[in-house]
């Protein structure tokens, strides 16, 4: 966690693999994000990220 948020701080990339994907399961590889917010709901963390190739907004689990 204090990884990210270092990351976030300092508006660095960052490489994380996505492991499980429930609409693609084959589709599962490293990524490249720029970690803007960390969200904490109900039970779980969530990452709102941004794509470092095509710059989109995101969020995951």
């Amino acid at each position: 966690m204090s990884i990210l948020e270092a990351a976030i701080v300092k508006g660095q990339v960052v490489e994380l693999y996505r492991y499980r994907n429930p609409y693609n399961p084959e589709k599962t590889s490293y990524e490249q994000v720029y970690p803007s917010q960390l969200i904490y709901a109900d039970i779980a963390w969530y990452l709102l990220q941004e794509n470092y190739k095509d710059g989109h907004l995101r969020y995951s689990p």
